[in-house]
């Protein structure tokens, strides 16, 4: 039957007294967390993505379909602080503080975590600015034992694109200290010891049967020799059924074992004895079965394949390869394993309580089961080291699978795995698992966020450097963490112990013992575990003398206890511990293209690895661990992924520039282009007149240059020839009609005939294409102009086209125009098109002609044409009428046009009148006279009772006759002319009347000077009885 489902791993032990729970993944609410709101702007709770485009994450981190924080920023909450702040807890050592953060914007802030304690109050501990990519990212953060409060400050930047988040915060109760500077180099790898020899007293087997019988009936330890090239096809498995020791070998080629996918190769369960087995330089193929593909070990003693290749085997259940439950250890070396299946777990090795699984020297490829695509282990230990492990799949650990027990790898290669659940590489659920060594995953896959190298669901996971080269991952010294010393200083021995305590404070650190004075034993153990050779001096010193180690804190760095299935070995040794985490990235961590990684353990402790990539070198790849040179035509300033080229006018051949201004400057004559190694001369015919040119210029017409590398180009001699780009003077004397042919700049002219289409002067001179509107047969000096009635409307024509009817062409015509008259026009023969413009013919006085086809227009009443040619007739003004439609006259007294265009006047309403030309009737018709002289033109018009009938004995002969000029009969006289009241004169001296007759009109008399109209001479006033003369008076 398949295993039962593993236990739900161990809770964690709960946290330190007086320890709040920190951590919160945002699912249900913000947990523990505080918004202290120093600028007015809180934390917001979320999921999906966050409103502004461009910025914040898509998905939260936890499940991609929950919750998280994030900094809102909308207009007017730029540059402002968010802090989410935890309530006050107590630490009795130094602690660690994970978390995701993603801070993806063009205007992204500041997000930085600080700590708070009673003595030194807030500092910061952690802190990013600017835009960090468009991922989630992991943190880990040191909160020292003094710690009471710790809170996250996002302060946003100066735009709505600064969206920073939060997500999965944990609390691990241990974050190990910085580690001390390790040696300066690494011992090399030491080889795995090689195999011995085959023993002289094998038996050898020439079939299947035999070789069957040979280990079947066997009674003590046999080794079975299988000559090379044999190919043995198993029907069923080979039995042990001895406690003895059975050894199958081969040489040379190696012979084949093949199970045709029906049977297992070897059984070693159900048996009295613990029969073990060894299998060397063989091929095993296609073994099949319902656990253990090549071999099933229950209850059984030690597997061993070395030197051999494993292909095409697999298990219905457990252990494509070996299924081992209850039984001895089991050991693949040298070997290669290809193609092998599992239908549950351990698609090579399944080890159930057995003893050590150990792969070494061997590669491992595309191998499959649900559970560990190469191997799952349940209370059995795994040693991989010197292997690779490459291409397997499972649904949880791709390549490695931990249950319980214990997992290393040293020097060893896992690649390419893949989960399709859980853990691409290593999935573990449970014991320890150290990498050491150099040890890489690298390019596994699983479902985003669930670790594509490492998924730790429970258990340890550590990583003792050194690291691949070029790689890095945050690490501390694995030591133990003990209490204070607290002796008290009141008395001489106490002060001494206090002493002692301090002095030996780091040696105790490197031992495991929980005594206060350990043996002599472990005391030279933890001096050797010194990695400066002076302090390990000092130490083995005073391994005599009392240490005071203090008893060990419930917190520690690494498990180096062997009572709770640590390895205090690891004592002393840099090393990382994993969070319970996924790692969804290469591990160890890739340096950064543009960092230069190492080697040496001193430079993978921080993602800075060896620093920046020096200048006048590259680091174009991730893991780049030895620098490049370079690239020629370029220059490396420190940090360089991606040489910049010279820029265009320079160049260098140098592999060493460190900046732009170090490439060399083309010289005159000369060019370089972008990233250029040298630079190149000008060819002939061109020039370069500057330095630093990035091109170089042909000569213009009539210059020539016959060398390369020239900086000018010479003028062409009086009668020769130098087209654009001329590397030599040519001669060119050709006839009109004919033109030079050059091929090239430096060619010798042919004169050829001028293509029909084209003119050619002669001469030097090239051949013109003819334009619209010309045409040119072959061999003529110049094109010929389209004649009348033709046109031509393409370049390069051979001849000129006819009009079409209904349309007319004027010399040189490259269109032919509509056939229509222009404005002022007609055409003559009253037809509808015209085959010349000479057709149309002009408007006669008296018309208009609106142009195209339309014949002439008699202007309408009210307008005329005085002219001829007119396209429109003109109205008459105000004041005048058209009394033909050539002339406008003038209206007669007593008529008037108060608008324009009218054909005759309107007479004047009785009893006004009107002058000639006038335009309203603003005077009195003769007989009447204006009453009211202030009366204006209008109220004259509209309102007739302003003219009055002459009044009796006064004349009103004229038409605007006012009461000023309203005339007086003889014999009658006016005390005023504001008066129309008329008196008889009753005196010989009044003659009366303002009036004389003169001219057969009555017009007003002319009184002399000092004389009344109306008197006799030297007469005046009303009655003219007052005398004009000073020295006079009237008698009577």
């Amino acid at each position: 039957a398949p295993p039962s489902p593993p236990p739900p791993p161990p809770l964690p032990p709960p946290l330190l007294p007086g320890m709040v729970q920190l951590g919160c993944d945002f699912e249900v609410d913000t947990c523990v967390w505080n918004d202290t709101l120093p600028d007015g702007y809180s934390w917001t709770r979320t999921s999906g993505g966050t409103p502004s485009s461009g910025t914040g994450p898509s998905e939260d981190h936890t499940t991609g379909s929950g919750y998280y924080v994030y900094t809102e920023v909308v207009r007017g909450g730029y540059n402002k602080l968010h802090q989410l702040e935890s309530p006050l807890f107590l630490l009795q050592q130094d602690a660690t503080l994970s978390f995701f953060y993603h801070m993806y914007g063009s205007d992204m802030g500041t997000l930085f975590v600080e700590a708070n304690d009673n003595e030194t109050g807030w500092s910061t501990l952690w802190s990013r600015t600017g835009d960090q990519g468009n991922s989630w990212l992991d943190a880990a953060v040191i909160l020292p034992a003094s710690t009471t409060k710790v809170r996250f400050n996002g302060l946003t930047g100066s735009g709505y694109r600064s969206d920073m988040a939060l997500d999965d915060v944990s609390f691990s109760q241990f974050t190990p200290p910085s580690p001390p500077p390790l040696p300066p180099s690494l011992p090399p790898l030491s080889p795995p010891p090689p195999l011995p020899p085959l023993s002289p007293d094998f038996v050898a087997a020439a079939s299947e049967a035999q070789l069957r019988n040979l280990i079947q009936d066997a009674r003590a330890d046999v080794s079975v020799y299988l000559p090379p090239g044999a190919h043995f096809k198993l029907g069923s498995p080979i039995s042990c059924g001895s406690n003895i020791k059975v050894t199958v070998a081969s040489s040379g080629e190696g012979a084949t074992l093949d199970g045709q996918e029906q049977s297992r190769l070897f059984n070693l369960k159900y048996l009295t004895g613990r029969c073990s087995l060894t299998l060397r330089g063989l091929t095993l193929v296609n073994g099949r079965a319902l656990d253990g593909g090549v071999v099933e070990a229950m209850y059984a003693g030690d597997v061993e394949i070395i030197e051999s290749t494993v292909r095409n085997c697999g298990a219905i259940r457990d252990g494509g390869v070996v299924s081992a439950a209850n039984s001895g250890a089991v050991s693949i070396r040298g070997s290669t394993v290809t193609g092998c299946s599992a239908g549950d777990s351990g698609g090579v090795v399944y080890a159930l309580n057995s003893g050590a699984v150990s792969i070494i020297g061997s590669n491992v490829s595309g191998c499959s089961a649900v559970i560990g695509g190469a191997t799952f282990l349940r209370d059995t230990n795994l040693d991989v080291t010197d292997s690779t492990i490459s291409g397997c799949n499972a649904t949880r650990g791709g390549a490695v699978y931990v249950h319980s027990g214990s997992a290393s790898l040293a020097r060893s290669t896992i690649s390419s795995c893949i989960a399709t659940e859980y853990g691409g590489g290593l999935y573990s659920a449970g014991g320890s698992t150290s990498l050491s060594d150099g040890a890489l995953i690298r390019g596994c896959s699983a479902p985003k966020g669930q670790g594509s190298s490492i998924f730790l669901l429970a258990g340890e996971v550590s990583y003792t450097l050194p690291a691949p080269a070029g790689r890095w991952l945050p690490n501390a010294r694995c030591e133990v963490y003990r209490e204070a010393c607290s002796y008290p200083l009141s008395e001489a021995a106490s002060r001494a112990k206090q002493a002692a305590c301090l002095e030996h404070r780091s040696d105790c650190a490197l031992t495991e013992s929980d005594a206060i004075e350990p043996s002599s034993g472990k005391k030279e153990a933890a001096c050797s575990r010194h990695t400066d050779n002076d302090k390990q001096a000092a130490c083995h010193e005073t391994v005599e003398d009392p240490w005071y180690c203090q008893a060990p804190t419930f917190v520690q760095p690494c498990n180096w206890n062997n009572e709770t299935g640590g390895d205090p070995s690891g004592l002393g040794e840099s090393l990382y511990q994993l969070p319970l985490l996924p790692v969804n990235e290469d591990f160890p961590f890739a340096c950064a293209a543009g960092l230069l990684g190492s080697a040496i353990p001193e430079y993978q402790s921080s993602s800075s690895c060896a620093g920046r990539c020096p200048e006048r070198s590259q680091c174009p790849i991730e893991a780049t661990d030895e620098a490049l040179p370079c690239d020629a035509g370029h220059y490396c300033p420190k940090g360089t992924s991606v040489p910049l080229p010279c820029p265009a006018g320079t160049y260098s051949n140098a592999t060493d520039l460190a900046a732009a201004g170090e490439c060399t400057d083309a010289s005159p004559g000369h060019f370089a282009t972008t990233g250029s190694t040298q630079q190149t001369a000008c060819a002939k015919g061109s020039f370069a007149a500057k330095a630093r040119s990035e091109a170089c210029e042909l000569c213009a017409p009539g210059y020539f240059q016959s060398a390369p590398g020239q900086a000018a180009c010479f003028r062409c001699a009086p009668g020769k020839l130098c087209p654009q780009g001329s590397t030599r003077e040519l001669d060119a004397q050709c006839s009109p009609g004919t033109y030079v042919n050059v091929t090239d700049a430096d060619g010798d002219p042919d004169c050829l005939d001028c293509p029909a289409g084209s003119s050619c002067a002669g001469g030097g001179a090239a051949l013109a294409v003819c334009s619209p509107g010309t045409a040119a047969k072959p061999a003529q000096g110049q094109c010929t102009v389209c004649g009348v009635g033709t046109y031509q409307p393409d370049s390069g024509a051979t001849g000129c086209l006819e009009c079409e009817l209904g349309t007319f062409c004027p010399k040189g015509s490259s269109a032919q125009l509509p056939a229509t008259c222009p404005a002022g026009f007609y055409i003559g023969n009253a037809s509808t098109t015209l085959e010349s413009l000479d057709d149309c013919v002009g408007c006669t006085p008296g018309s208009f002609c609106a142009g195209g086809a339309a014949q002439p227009t008699a202007c309408a009443p009210g307008s005329i044409a005085p002219s001829a040619n007119m396209s429109a007739c003109e109205l008459c003004p105000i004041g005048r009428f058209a009394a033909s439609t050539t002339a406008c006259e003038e209206c007669e007294a007593g008529t008037y046009a108060a608008s324009e265009g009218l054909s005759q006047c309107t007479p004047c309403p009785y009893p006004t009148g009107s002058k000639s030309s006038d335009v309203t009737c603003s005077i009195c018709k003769e007989g009447f006279y204006l009453r009211n002289s202030s009366a204006g033109p209008s109220d004259i018009f509209f309102l007739t009772e302003s003219c009055q009938p002459c009044p009796r004995y006064a004349t009103c002969n004229t038409t605007g006759t006012t009461l000023a000029s309203l005339g007086v009969a003889p014999g009658y006289w006016r005390a005023s002319p504001t008066t129309s009241e008329l008196y008889p004169c009753d005196s010989e001296t009044c003659v009366g009347s303002d009036l004389r007759v003169g001219a057969g009109l009555q017009v007003p008399r002319n009184a002399e000077e000092g004389n009344d109209p109306y008197c006799t001479h030297g007469h005046t006033g009303p009655l003219c009885e007052g005398c004009v003369a000073p020295s006079e008076y009237f008698s009577r």
